[in-house]
C-alpha cells in the first residue's frame, strides 16, 4: 500500500508538471505555426520599405510561415513601435526599425508621453544605407569643398531637403553644420521621392537622401548632381561619387536598418529568429538586391551586437545634441 501511494504521488507530481510545462514548451518547440507580422513603420515605396518587404518575402521562405507587411507610419516611426510593443509578446510580430527611430527620436519624446523603444529589444542588424548629398541643376558646385565655401559665402541662403528633425537625413545634415561651420536651411518632407520634384525643378537647393530613391533620377540626367555619401568609405554601388569624410575629416553619418522585437519575447524564439534572419542575409542574390535596389550593404550578425550598436549610437548622439543645438522640437 505504501509503494502504491508513493507511486501515485509521483504519478501525480509528473502530471502536474506537464501540465504547467507543456503550453510553454510547446509554444517555442512549434514555432513557428502561424502567420508572422513585420511592422514597417514608414509608408510603403521607400528604402526601408523595399528592405523590409524582401526580408519578410525571404523569412517567411525560411521559416515555413508567411510573414505578412504592414506599413504603419507616422509620429517619426513611433507609431508602428508601439504596434509592436502592444503586441503578444510571442515572436509573431517584428519591427523594422531605422537608427533614427532607436538613437534620435527617443530624445524627443514630449514630456509625459512613453517612449515605445524601451520595450522592444534587438532581434538582428539588417543593413547600413549611406545617404547621398544630391544637387540641384545649375548649383554653382560640383563637390563637397566648392558647397562649403558657398554656404560659407551665404550662410542660410542655402536649402535642403530632408525628413523630419528625428531622422538620420536630416541629423547628418545637422552634424556636417555643425562640423563645418555652415548654415543651411531646412525644408522638410515625407520621404525622399517626394522632394525629388523641387530638386529637378530648382526649387530646393540640396537633397539628403536614400541613395535607391535618387538613382533614378541621377540616370535620367536631369542634371542632378551627386555630390558626396554621408559614409566613412565610398558606397560599392557609386565608387565614383566620394565620401564626406574626404573633404571633413571624421564625419561618418550611416543610417542603419534592423529588427526588434517585443522586450518579454522568449530568448529561445528570439535566437530561432536571429539565425534565420542571417541564413537570409546570407543568400548572395538578397546581398545583391540590397546594395543595388535597395542601396544598402548587409550586415547581420547577433541580437548582443545590435544591441551593443543601439547603445553606442544612441549615446553617441546624446552627446551631439547636447552639443550641437539640436535640441528643436520634432517637425
Amino acid at each position: 500500500m505504501k509503494r502504491l501511494a508513493l507511486f501515485k504521488a509521483v504519478f501525480i507530481t509528473l502530471v502536474l508538471g506537464l501540465t504547467v510545462s507543456s503550453p510553454a514548451n510547446a509554444t517555442q518547440s512549434d514555432y513557428p505555426n502561424r502567420t508572422l507580422r513585420l511592422v514597417i513603420p514608414y509608408t510603403a515605396g521607400g528604402g526601408g520599405d523595399a528592405l523590409g518587404r524582401l526580408i519578410a518575402h525571404r523569412l517567411g521562405q525560411k521559416l515555413g510561415q508567411n510573414v505578412v507587411v504592414e506599413n504603419r507610419p507616422g509620429a517619426n516611426g513611433l507609431l508602428g513601435a508601439r504596434e509592436v510593443v502592444n503586441a503578444a509578446p510571442d515572436g509573431y510580430t517584428l519591427l523594422l526599425v531605422t537608427d533614427g527611430m532607436y538613437s534620435i527620436a527617443p530624445h524627443f519624446v514630449p514630456p509625459g508621453a512613453t517612449d515605445p523603444m524601451v520595450s522592444l529589444a534587438p532581434l538582428a542588424h539588417l543593413a547600413n544605407t549611406p545617404l547621398l548629398v544630391a544637387a540641384r541643376p545649375g548649383l554653382p558646385a560640383t563637390n563637397m569643398a566648392e558647397l562649403l565655401e558657398l554656404a560659407k559665402q551665404e550662410p542660410g541662403k542655402l536649402t535642403f531637403g530632408a525628413l523630419n528633425t528625428t531622422s538620420t537625413h536630416y541629423f547628418s545634415a545637422m552634424v556636417l553644420q555643425h562640423m563645418t561651420g555652415t548654415e543651411l536651411t531646412h525644408v522638410p518632407f515625407a520621404g525622399t521621392a517626394a522632394a525629388i520634384p523641387l530638386l529637378v525643378s530648382g526649387q530646393l537647393d540640396l537633397l539628403v537622401g536614400q541613395t535607391a530613391a535618387l538613382q533614378s533620377v541621377a540616370d535620367t540626367n536631369r542634371g542632378v548632381k551627386y555630390l558626396a555619401v554621408s559614409t566613412r568609405d565610398r558606397f560599392p554601388a557609386l565608387p565614383d561619387v566620394p565620401s564626406i569624410s574626404e573633404t571633413v575629416p571624421g564625419y561618418d553619418e550611416t543610417a542603419a536598418l534592423g529588427l526588434m522585437v517585443h522586450t518579454d519575447t522568449p530568448a529561445g524564439i528570439v535566437s530561432r529568429l536571429n539565425a534565420a534572419v542571417n541564413e537570409v542575409l546570407q543568400d548572395e542574390q538578397v546581398q545583391k538586391t540590397i546594395l543595388e535596389q535597395i542601396g544598402g550593404v548587409v550586415t547581420g550578425g547577433t541580437a548582443e551586437e545590435f544591441g551593443q550598436l543601439i547603445a553606442r549610437q544612441r549615446e553617441a548622439r546624446a552627446r551631439t545634441i547636447a552639443s550641437g543645438g539640436f535640441g528643436s522640437e520634432p517637425r
